[in-house]
């Protein structure tokens, strides 16, 4: 599918971070390489949006399982005038191939690769639907996982929520851009 949107470039040394290789050999650069060149023709970016009225956060907590931490957002986005609910995937093709692949290395690089490539998916379309509702005088929050029934998420698919808001106080100052950022408290002390 042809997105109205550019996508971030993968980044190689959050590939690298995310495959365990905090010191990678040559052999492990050039194999990350080879499965990103791979990867690259097998991933198919899609993004499905559903626009919702805040009033889904009360049924969303009631459908959610009891390990899902729902509530904890709800307070941010309940001040908001309309959520997102967004979908961002890269297809069966790149998933039959991480399945498919009896080798160890290969499949660790491919998973590292797509999850790599999703958040950019992800942050790549919160950035081009920021700057069009901006132009509008609206506002994006931070997104958050989201609980959709039926859904299995991985490496190759998520779900996410944000919020809308017309009033600039609502919204978070600087929307979180997940794994581009090297200082972010949510992830875990680099070694």
């Amino acid at each position: 599918m042809s997105l109205h949107f550019p996508i971030y470039p993968p980044n190689e040394e959050e590939i690298l971070r995310r495959a365990a290789c905090r010191q990678p050999s040559e052999e492990e650069k050039a194999l990350m390489k080879e499965c990103l060149r791979d990867a690259e023709y097998l991933i198919d970016y899609h993004i499905t949006e559903r626009n919702r009225p805040v009033s889904i956060l009360e049924e969303m907590e009631a459908d959610a399982p009891a390990d899902f931490a729902a509530g904890v957002h709800a307070a941010e986005l309940s001040v908001c005038n309309s959520l997102i609910i967004f979908t961002a995937s890269l297809g069966e093709t790149v998933r039959r191939e991480i399945d498919d692949c009896d080798d160890p290395e290969k499949k660790i690089f491919y998973q590292a690769i797509c999850a790599e490539r999703l958040d950019a998916l992800c942050e790549s379309y919160c950035d081009s639907k920021e700057k069009r509702l901006h132009e509008e005088g609206a506002y994006i929050t931070p997104h958050y996982p989201f609980f959709w029934p039926d859904v299995q998420e991985d490496a190759c698919i998520t779900t996410r929520i944000m919020g809308i808001s017309l009033d600039p106080q609502s919204h978070a100052p600087e929307r979180c851009r997940t794994c581009f950022v090297r200082n972010c408290p949510a992830r875990s002390k680099e070694e």
